[in-house]
């Protein structure tokens, strides 16, 4: 039998950044809930802390008189786990005025599947631990961004699994001050 659960769930996190890069921490289920969805269960399931790393650097490939860059690449990394779960994003943002282009991998090339971490469950018969290439197109006009990206799966489910398409339109709602004031106190981060 299956019943309504609520639980607090705790998170936090850091960032430290400079004009062209940034760097940050943040951790999940820090007071670790308990998980249970069924009535009377003697099963004691909380959830794990989930840790993450982030950070990156843009550097101008080519500028305009003024200084300002025309054409800038972003190397990015993001590191996650938990208990017997890792993932590591590689990837790199090219922008040329309105367009930004990207490309990510996701997996942990140079690392097996642990048997003692069941990971070999999810990924049957692949002792490589990955899971996709995705390529990113964007435009951004005044206060819209359009992006799409597509997971190109490199795992064991590529068999099966014809990817993964995915569009995001956002729209900045803000009045000219707060502009202003988001430009010269924003963190340097792809916006996609």
């Amino acid at each position: 039998v299956f019943e309504n659960s609520s639980y607090l769930d705790f998170s936090s996190g850091a960032i430290i950044y400079g004009k062209n890069w940034w760097s940050g921490l943040a951790f999940k289920h820090l007071n670790r809930p308990q998980q249970n969805i069924t009535v009377n269960s003697s099963l004691v399931n909380p959830l794990p802390i989930l840790s993450s790393f982030h950070s990156g650097y843009t550097f101008a490939l080519k500028k305009n008189i003024k200084n300002k860059a025309l054409l800038s690449m972003t190397p990015v990394v993001h590191y996650k786990f938990s208990e017997k779960w890792d993932q590591l994003d590689l990837g790199t943002y090219f922008n040329k005025g309105i367009l930004t282009f990207g490309v990510w991998y996701r997996g942990l090339p140079m690392l097996k599947n642990n048997p003692d971490r069941d990971l070999n469950e999810l990924n049957p018969g692949n002792p490589i631990n990955q899971d996709a290439v995705v390529l990113l197109f964007g435009t951004e006009v005044n206060d819209f961004r359009l992006a799409y990206s597509y997971d190109i799966t490199v795992s064991r489910l590529s068999g099966s699994s014809g990817g993964s398409h995915e569009i995001s339109l956002i729209w900045e709602i803000s009045s000219r001050q707060q502009k202003l004031s988001y430009r010269r106190h924003s963190v340097p981060c792809a916006k996609f």
